[in-house]
């Protein structure tokens, strides 16, 4: 189940993606715009977020919890800030 949450506000989000090492140097204007369009979401444990050789279209940014890759370039792996 999936559900659209909004439990931070743009300013918060925004300070959540500037803690992320890939987006730490982006210019303010293009953190503000990914901040203002991003959109929270919660998933039960073992959710699958995109199953095999489906497209992807969206990036997951993972704030809490963590998340198993599997398959790819460097194998199976979890990923997540805990």
């Amino acid at each position: 189940m999936d559900s659209n949450l909004c439990l931070i506000s743009p300013l918060e989000r925004a300070f959540h993606l500037k803690k992320l090492g890939g987006l730490r140097d982006l210019p303010p204007a293009e953190l503000a715009a990914m901040a203002l369009l991003g959109q929270e979401h919660s998933f039960p444990r073992g959710a699958v977020l995109c199953p095999p050789g489906e497209r992807v279209d969206r990036v997951h940014i993972v704030v809490e919890g963590r998340v198993r890759v599997r398959g790819g370039e460097h194998g199976d792996e979890m990923v997540g800030p805990e």
